[in-house]
């Protein structure tokens, strides 16, 4: 009952003592987990090609902030950000685009900065947000992420039939393309945003490949998928949103983000998704 008693402590504290509360545990969680602090070290050597010793910390910090954050998504104060919230991209009238002209999007994102605000954020701006989202194997967690993710109506979706009849009508629906050790995945070379060099980056088929022929078989458009992006800046939430494409497009886009705050992304509990192409062969 650990995680049930820390998310309970942390969604009354006040902001600012939240977060100091949940940096802390992170930081002791990763001092005494050496494996996921040499995964950090690693999968930022691949995709910078550099080693920065000390980054674990920094990453820890940065996100320790977040996950605070995000647990206090449904309280006045999660309230308020949201109704502050700055929105940049080539699509940021999502309303407008899925109800005018009949749309149903889809978008996807990572464990980047405050991901688990993008669907209250988007449910402020469409009829209808849903989440694609898998049972988590810890009940209480399962719990919170439910209670959290629900908020503003957005609905969960567990099944790619119930996936489909979304697909008919005019709304959003999201993926979180970090969960690479579940279901069927594919391995995506692309150039890294700092040296050029070749990385392979395993992401989750399902909203691309899976989805897209299934699509076909039933005759129902599917135009891409926009990767979009929820973060802090000086106290401020802001999200951004990327031109909608495959796979590539996505991963691209999460190496723009990652290449200009490299503290917002978790990463750890990647399961050796991120490799040069010569670690890969």
């Amino acid at each position: 009952m650990l995680i049930n008693a820390i998310l309970a402590t942390v969604r009354i504290l006040p902001p600012e003592l939240a977060v100091i509360l949940v940096r802390l545990i992170l930081l002791i969680y990763l001092t005494v987990r050496a494996d996921y602090r040499r995964e950090i070290n690693t999968n930022y050597r691949v995709i910078f090609g550099r080693e920065r010793r000390w980054f674990w910390v920094r990453n820890a910090w940065r996100v320790g902030r977040n996950l605070a954050l995000m647990a206090k998504i449904g309280t006045n104060f999660a309230y308020e950000l949201i109704d502050r919230v700055l929105v940049y991209g080539e699509n940021n009238n999502i309303k407008s685009r899925s109800r005018e002209q009949e749309l149903h999007m889809l978008m996807a994102s990572f464990h980047f900065g405050v991901w688990e605000y993008l669907p209250q954020i988007f449910a402020q701006r469409s009829d209808s947000v849903a989440v694609v989202v898998s049972e988590q194997r810890n009940p209480v967690l399962d719990f919170w992420l439910k209670k959290l993710r629900t908020g503003h109506g957005v609905k969960l979706i567990f099944q790619i039939s119930q996936l489909f009849r979304r697909l008919s009508s005019p709304g959003i629906t999201g993926f979180m393309l970090d969960n690479t050790s579940r279901g069927r995945a594919v391995w995506i070379q692309l150039a890294g945003p700092v040296d050029g060099s070749q990385l392979m980056f395993r992401v989750p088929a399902l909203p691309f490949q899976v989805l897209t022929r299934l699509a076909n078989e039933r005759k129902v458009e599917v135009k891409g998928v926009v990767p979009v992006f929820g973060y802090l800046r000086r106290g401020r939430l802001v999200v951004r949103i990327f031109p909608a494409g495959d796979e590539e497009n996505a991963i691209r886009a999460l190496f723009t983000m990652i290449s200009e705050m490299p503290e917002e992304w978790i990463f750890w509990g990647k399961a050796g998704a991120v490799q040069r192409l010569v670690e890969a062969g």
